[in-house]
């Protein structure tokens, strides 16, 4: 369920003032996540959009140079060495981080297996960012909290009976950036472990399941035949919850 990425670009809109990270294995690849990201802009806006580097070679390097040339681009212009507060993505990668940080150890109980999904931490935070500060309007009421608890609608051909579970449990990963839903690792079931994309998702927003013991300790109920039987987690102070 974790991330396959291991470097980080961001690329920072000046004008909407918008954050755009994008992921990738190798630094090799960012000429070609640059080409991606220049097509979203008219030839008129290339002509006088400045791109920044921190003097990386693969930043600098002839290809990119050649797309620059190509798009009738000014020059990649660099940061002074040790002085990254030149670059104007430097800003967006402390947020990111600051965000992965408060994001994972919240959720995680082994601090190593949260750094694993910080390009999740790293979406939400633009989203939130973009939202909150871009000049296009933005909304935030669709973000749910990163890794909480979730319960998808599990589809028929999942379903041996219509007497088998309809839902099943996820860890929310963030909002889906290519679909309308959102991202989740199935925890259990004949999918656990897989990343899926639903808009069918009930959130407990204050559990999270990389946290707590994998199932429930006790549940309780009244004497009542139908009343709902519910769950009780030790680890988040014994509050109730209602079943998904």
């Amino acid at each position: 369920g974790a991330n396959r990425y291991c470097v980080a670009f961001t690329y920072v809109d000046g004008d909407k003032r918008e954050y755009m990270p994008k992921f990738t294995q190798t630094k090799g690849d960012f000429p070609e996540i640059l080409e991606g990201v220049l097509q979203q802009y008219s030839a008129d806006e290339l002509r006088v959009m400045q791109m920044y580097a921190d003097n990386e070679i693969v930043l600098n390097s002839a290809k990119v140079k050649n797309i620059l040339k190509k798009n009738k681009m000014p020059n990649m212009r660099n940061s002074c060495e040790y002085e990254p507060w030149q670059n104007p993505a430097e800003r967006p990668l402390r947020t990111y981080e600051a965000s992965t940080r408060y994001f994972t150890e919240r959720a995680f109980a082994d601090p190593e297996e949260g750094e694993r999904y910080w390009p999740y931490c790293y979406v939400q935070a633009a989203n939130v960012y973009n939202a909150r500060n871009s000049t296009t309007e933005g909304h935030i009421k669709h973000l749910r909290v990163p890794f909480c608890l979730a319960f998808a609608k599990v589809p028929n051909t999942y379903r041996d009976t219509k007497f088998s579970a309809q839902a099943e449990k996820c860890m929310h990963l963030g909002f889906a950036t290519s679909k309308h839903g959102y991202l989740l690792e199935v925890l259990e079931g004949p999918r656990a472990g897989r990343i899926i994309t639903s808009s069918q998702v009930k959130f407990r927003e204050k559990v999270f399941p990389r946290n707590m013991p994998n199932a429930p300790q006790e549940h309780t109920h009244d004497n009542d035949p139908n009343q709902t039987i519910t769950y009780i987690w030790s680890d988040i102070h014994h509050t109730q919850l209602d079943d998904p």
